[in-house]
């Protein structure tokens, strides 16, 4: 298990534009790619939409690694609360649907 201090965010400019925003979070365990379209609500809420996770050589991840992760990002942006909102599935399980909200609070 990794800790706050292991994962390294990396901010892709390539591949963002507008809203629409790309992050590396690098764990010893391997890479989370995350993109999608950022809102953010005063200094407290961040909304990310229409998100879509790629794992590059990373081990299964769990909701514990995942609010590790939240947490570098919330404290890096300043913000209480995250809100992840997938893309509807177009593979895997329930394709077709879109998955529940994903939240992360400090």
């Amino acid at each position: 298990m990794f800790t706050e201090k292991d994962i390294i965010v990396k901010y892709s400019e390539d591949m963002s534009a507008g809203d629409l925003v790309t992050l590396e979070l690098q764990t010893p365990e391997g890479s989370l790619i995350l993109m999608g379209n950022v809102t953010r609500f005063g200094r407290g809420v961040l909304l990310v939409e229409q998100v879509h996770i790629e794992s590059v050589g990373a081990s299964p991840m769990n909701r514990k690694k995942l609010n590790v992760m939240a947490a570098v990002v919330m404290e890096e942006l300043d913000v209480n609360t995250i809100e992840i909102q997938g893309a509807v599935r177009t593979s895997g399980a329930n394709p077709g649907r879109r998955p529940k909200p994903f939240p992360f609070d400090r």
